[in-house]
């Protein structure tokens, strides 16, 4: 299956509360003693993985599922989210999965404020 987006990932420490820049620690993954599976996530137990969801905010910043947006029509805040039923990624917005594109506002309209993680 062909897709027209890149797959990527950010990480997201819960020890630490910061994001990991997993691009860096790629070159580490080549070591066959430090992989598992076909990947290597360094305290893979302590690692959120956020996965590109293919568009970009309205400052051009690559959005992440559990992105914290805000900019829909109703105004607040939504959590970028995948739809397991609807297979896309969307917003959901006070539990209603909305989709950006297919209802009234663009992917490009919204502004990331935060990650849901940071607490």
């Amino acid at each position: 299956m062909r897709t027209t987006r890149p797959i990527k990932y950010i990480g997201w420490n819960t020890i630490t509360k910061t994001l990991l820049d997993l691009k860096a620690i790629t070159p580490l993954a080549m070591s066959s003693t430090l992989m598992q599976d076909g990947v290597f996530i360094p305290f893979a137990e302590e690692v959120i993985l956020m996965e590109f969801i293919g568009a970009k905010d309205c400052e051009g910043a690559d959005i992440y599922e559990d992105y914290v947006v805000e900019g829909d029509p109703d105004g607040g805040f939504s959590v970028v989210t995948w739809n397991e039923s609807q297979a896309a990624f969307g917003i959901v917005k006070n539990k209603v999965f909305l989709y950006p594109g297919a209802d009234t506002y663009t992917w490009n309209k919204l502004k990331i404020v935060g990650i849901i993680h940071r607490k």
